[in-house]
């Protein structure tokens, strides 16, 4: 029941700003820790890079769940849901 009504929540900005400071932090140490080795750092920044964008793409692509392309039907969550107390 909680999920079903949180779900049109969207993520909060927040967030979204932790997760690309983080990014950018991360970004920054890899390249000062490899600067000596130029080909070292641009992989190694790359893959960091292309890791952080498909978790920003998993995000906002499951931001809510029940709309969208990529979305799933509440029904099965609603089908386990036992019945709220004092409905009938």
């Amino acid at each position: 029941m909680q999920r079903i009504v949180v779900s049109p929540a969207p993520v909060n900005a927040a967030k979204w700003w932790c997760l690309y400071l983080q990014a950018l932090c991360e970004l920054l140490v890899i390249g000062f820790l490899h600067c000596d080795n130029r080909l070292g750092s641009a992989i190694a920044m790359a893959l960091f890079a292309t890791g952080a964008a498909t978790s920003v793409l998993l995000i906002a692509a499951h931001d809510r769940p029940f709309t969208g392309q990529i979305s799933i039907s509440p029904e099965p969550l609603r089908q386990i849901m036992p019945e709220a107390p004092g409905k009938t």
